[in-house]
Formats: C-alpha cells, sequence, structure tokens
C-alpha cells in the first residue's frame, strides 16, 4: 500500500476516471476533481473507486 496522497483532475472524463481508479487499486490516497457534484451517476461510480470527490473547475479563478 502506498499511501501517498495525489490529485487527479478531469476525473469525470474517460482518462481521468480510469487513472484514479488504476492508482486508487495501488494504495494511493486519491483526490478526483469534477466540475459538478451534482452529477449523481458521475459521483456515483466515483464513489466506488474509494476515492475522495472534491468540485474544481480549472477555468475558474475562485475555485
Amino acid at each position: 500500500m502506498n499511501g501517498e496522497n495525489v490529485l487527479v483532475t478531469g476525473a469525470n472524463g474517460h482518462v481521468g476516471f480510469v487513472l484514479s481508479k488504476f492508482l486508487a487499486e495501488r494504495g494511493y490516497n486519491v483526490r478526483a476533481s469534477v466540475r459538478d457534484k451534482n452529477d449523481s451517476e458521475l459521483v456515483s461510480n466515483l464513489s466506488s473507486l474509494n476515492v475522495e470527490i472534491v468540485e474544481l473547475d480549472l477555468m475558474q479563478p475562485g475555485t
């Protein structure tokens, strides 16, 4: 178990989701950023990976 912290941006996309899954399965503490935490299907899929979901939009300076 690795235990290192990582942030995956764009976890709502295919590559970000697969990367989040890959890292979580290898023991990393994954924070998965999404633009909208209210997307219930997306959040449900990510939650099943046992990752922390954070709302973050890199195009918005206030986030």
